[in-house]
C-alpha cells in the first residue's frame, strides 16, 4: 500500500478528505527540474517582477534595492539581507 492509500485509508472515517501530495514525490519531481532546468549564471529579473516583488516586500515594512545580479532587502530593524538573484530563480522551483 503506497503512503497515499494509507492516508486515504485513514481519513476514511475522519472528519476531511483532504488529498496531500506525498511530499517525497514533489521533492523528486522539483529536484529533478531544478537539476535539468537551472543554469548557474548571473540573473536579471524583471522590472514587473521588481515592481511586484517591492510591492509586496513593503506591505511588510521591509524595503528592497536591485542591482545587476543581486538585491538588498532591509528589515524593519534596519538589517540588511544581501539576495543573489539566481535566490528568486531557485525558489520558482
Amino acid at each position: 500500500m503506497t503512503m497515499n492509500q494509507e492516508l486515504e485509508a485513514k481519513m476514511k472515517g475522519g472528519k476531511s478528505d483532504v488529498r496531500l501530495k506525498s511530499l517525497g514525490m514533489l521533492i523528486k519531481t522539483t529536484s529533478s527540474r531544478y537539476s535539468n532546468e537551472f543554469v548557474w549564471q548571473d540573473v536579471t529579473l524583471t522590472d514587473e517582477f521588481q515592481r511586484c516583488y517591492t510591492s509586496h516586500l513593503n506591505r511588510a515594512r521591509y524595503e528592497i534595492e536591485f542591482f545587476t545580479s543581486t538585491a538588498v532587502i532591509t528589515t524593519p530593524q534596519s538589517r540588511c539581507i544581501f539576495v543573489p538573484n539566481q535566490w528568486f530563480v531557485i525558489a520558482s522551483y
